[in-house]
């Protein structure tokens, strides 16, 4: 039987199951709502890094790629896809922490705009600054032990991370031309200068999918440990009478009148 990369990784399809539905949204205040909003986006996040490096093991690519270079090609674009979604899912799990401790959201509606307003303002700085205004020293402690301790590994992929945004792509050998330096020299007297040119980082497709494998199963031990913290024990499967679900409303009764679809 053909191993892949899944045989290797902790599963993490219980992460799916801490989308909110009716239930959940009329029993949990809105920081927890939007906590569990953020724990199901670093479970697709974390599905789609693993995925593209799932698809870099084919044998076979299809219409994509029929010879040796666009096979390069295709597997290029793919491990470039799963770095962005790792790092994706780092600033995720910070986020998660973000919206727990926000005291701010409690009692208003949990809305689309509310939830994407609040994530934007999140920073790895800022959530400890908050964790310590909050006196969660805790979890403040969690969060920056786990990024000390394997930042080692980390900075292997963060920096390449920002590095693409800036550059849009890297030098892969067997793609094209990525010249550090004039043919020529430059001689005066005895000194003899080499010429530079702006050339490209160079990633080696396999010696990066290691790092972010080896990085996944780390990370995904820490994002469980943070969440066994915070959520309720009886998140995924809450009793709601009908007196509750016909109280939801009311909570948020002006709120919901001014509310404008879009």
């Amino acid at each position: 039987m053909i191993k892949t990369i899944y045989d290797r990784l902790i599963d993490i399809h219980n992460l799916a199951g801490y989308t909110p539905f009716v239930p959940q949204y009329t029993k949990y205040d809105t920081n927890i709502i939007f906590t569990s909003i953020k724990i199901v986006d670093l479970y697709v996040a974390l599905c789609n890094a693993r995925s593209n490096i799932h698809f870099l093991d084919n044998q076979d690519f299809g219409d994509f790629a029929r010879d040796k270079v666009s096979t390069k090609y295709v597997k290029s674009l793919l491990i470039q896809n799963s770095l962005i979604y790792y790092n994706i899912s780092i600033d995720y799990s910070w986020q998660l922490l973000w919206l727990y401790i926000d005291d701010s959201l409690i009692g208003k509606l949990p809305t689309k705009e509310l939830y994407e307003s609040r994530i934007k303002e999140c920073t790895y700085e800022g959530l400890l600054l908050d964790l310590t205004l909050k006196r969660d020293i805790k979890l403040r402690e969690i969060v920056k032990d786990f990024f000390a301790k394997n930042a080692q590994i980390v900075n292997k992929f963060r920096p390449k991370y920002n590095y693409l945004k800036h550059r849009g792509g890297f030098y892969y050998e067997g793609l094209g031309e990525n010249t550090s330096f004039f043919p020529i020299t430059f001689q005066e007297k005895e000194e003899v200068y080499r010429i530079p040119m702006v050339s490209r980082d160079e990633i080696n497709v396999e010696e990066l999918k290691e790092v972010l494998l080896e990085f996944d199963t780390i990370f995904v031990g820490f994002v469980s440990y943070l969440i066994s913290l915070i959520m309720p024990n009886d998140f995924c499967s809450p009793n709601v009478s009908l007196g509750e679900l016909m109280q939801y409303p009311l909570k948020y009764v002006e709120e919901i009148k001014s509310y404008k679809f879009k």
